[in-house]
């Protein structure tokens, strides 16, 4: 029994080198997964980013760099005195304020019915709702601006044997772009509702909980709940 104790506590050192050592093989590989990202953050986005607002403060001349000034934040100033700007801004506010929820709401439909038991076809229609989202932005651009403009749209030349008017379709140009590229938004959504416990909707179901009712006292709560 001695011996065996002795062996045990001997036993213990070893086991937490052994417990450092898959730590730090796991951290490693974890961070060389996510280096190609980080970098292609940095490059493609941050510094860009502070490019852009340090040139903001300057004059900033191109093809004569050497009378590039600093001024401060007199191009704001500028850009606040301007009744156009301003009217941009907010128009950008409330776009913002419109488009997100929209995106919200329609990623979260498409994964709540991609994670139906009784849909057939899942991994199909996964791709389907992915694919536009890796699409070039200027050919989703053409598309959509073909399909909707007042013009020459297609879809108003289709109206035109019916004599109807032509919709002015730009109010709505926005959303239809914003919902062309939910793809990320639907994979992590997707996520959180497949990681929702079958039983919680089991025991709701054997209470009589209809979809409507799981989806608004269960789905949403569960996979709005921080972790700890």
């Amino acid at each position: 029994m001695i011996r065996q104790q002795v062996n045990s506590t001997a036993s213990i050192p070893a086991t937490r080198a052994r417990h450092r050592s898959l730590a730090r093989y796991s951290a490693i590989v974890g961070t060389l997964f996510i280096l190609p990202w980080v970098l292609g953050f940095i490059l493609l986005k941050l510094i860009p980013i502070l490019a852009a607002l340090g040139f903001s403060l300057t004059d900033f001349h191109m093809l004569t760099p050497e009378q590039t000034r600093f001024i401060g934040l007199a191009n704001y100033l500028e850009v606040l005195r301007d009744q156009q700007a301003g009217a941009s801004l907010f128009a950008s506010i409330g776009n913002f304020l419109f488009v997100v929820p929209v995106q919200m709401i329609a990623a979260l439909g498409l994964a709540s019915l991609c994670a139906s038991e009784r849909l057939r076809g899942k991994p199909i229609l996964r791709t389907l709702f992915f694919l536009p989202s890796i699409l070039p932005a200027i050919g989703i651009f053409v598309i959509i601006g073909g399909l909707t403009d007042p013009s020459s749209g297609w879809l108003n030349r289709l109206m035109e044997p019916l004599h109807l008017p032509p919709i002015q379709f730009f109010n709505i140009f926005p959303i239809l772009l914003s919902l062309w590229s939910i793809g990320p938004s639907f994979l992590i959504m997707l996520g959180a509702v497949q990681g929702v416990p079958k039983e919680v909707y089991e025991a709701a179901r054997v209470d009589g909980a209809g979809p409507i009712m799981r989806f608004f006292a269960i789905t949403i709560p569960m996979i709005a709940m921080p972790i700890a």
